[in-house]
């Protein structure tokens, strides 16, 4: 006598369900790799226009926003896109020609910084000479306000 064989059939899969969240995977890793492709041209093409710039600061703010530790590699790509946006402004800020009072105004001005800030570099009885034009900077000022505002040594150099 033989033995019948019973066939073990396996699930019946609807074929139809399963397209449509393998479709529905695809589009969630699209967006994925879109969004890390953007990340890594946010943090490594040079900007290229005021638009750029204010989108890229925007993501930049997030992430440290985002950020649980200093040590979270979100920090890693905000600091990468900060220093695109530091390069952009260091080719496209015009800074004014004049007098070296006026140049550190303005400097102090676009920065938001006080006199007592630069207490380290000079008195702020002297600062406000400088600023008035009553006195010119020594060389110890200028390479003190180079180093604090992160301009060129020349810069201040009438």
């Amino acid at each position: 006598m033989k033995k019948s064989m019973i066939k073990k059939s396996a699930p019946k899969v609807d074929m139809q369900s399963f397209a449509a969240v393998f479709a529905d995977m695809t589009v969630e890793l699209t967006d994925i790799i879109n969004s890390g492709m953007n990340i890594i041209h946010y943090c490594t093409a040079p900007i290229e226009s005021e638009e750029e710039l204010l989108e890229r600061a925007e993501v930049m703010d997030g992430m440290f926003d985002m950020a649980k530790s200093e040590t979270d590699i979100v920090i890693l790509f905000a600091t990468a896109i900060a220093d695109r946006i530091e390069e952009y402004e260091k080719e496209n800020l015009v800074f004014p020609s004049g007098s070296q009072g006026e140049k550190l105004a303005f400097l102090m001005s676009l920065k938001g910084v006080k006199q007592k800030d630069l207490a380290e570099i000079a008195p702020q009885s002297v600062i406000s000479e400088i600023i008035n034009n009553h006195r010119k900077m020594t060389v110890e000022h200028i390479k003190g306000f180079s180093v604090f505002f992160k301009v060129p040594f020349d810069y201040f150099i009438e």
